[in-house]
């Protein structure tokens, strides 16, 4: 299933969003709008995600 792999790869860069960011000082990371367009991609991804599982659940 092509699209579970890349369910999984997007929620990997994810989590390597979030472990590179963490690195910043947050004054810095504020300014970088990047980084918050993927904090807030990531969130609705995650909503996302759960609730495909909730409507692909028998």
């Amino acid at each position: 299933q092509p699209r579970s792999t890349l369910q999984r790869t997007k929620r990997r860069n994810c989590r390597k969003w979030q472990e590179s960011t963490a690195l910043v000082p947050r004054a810095r990371r504020e300014e970088t709008w990047a980084c918050l367009d993927v904090a807030r991609w990531c969130r609705s991804l995650t909503r996302w995600c759960s609730k495909e599982k909730w409507a692909s659940s028998p």
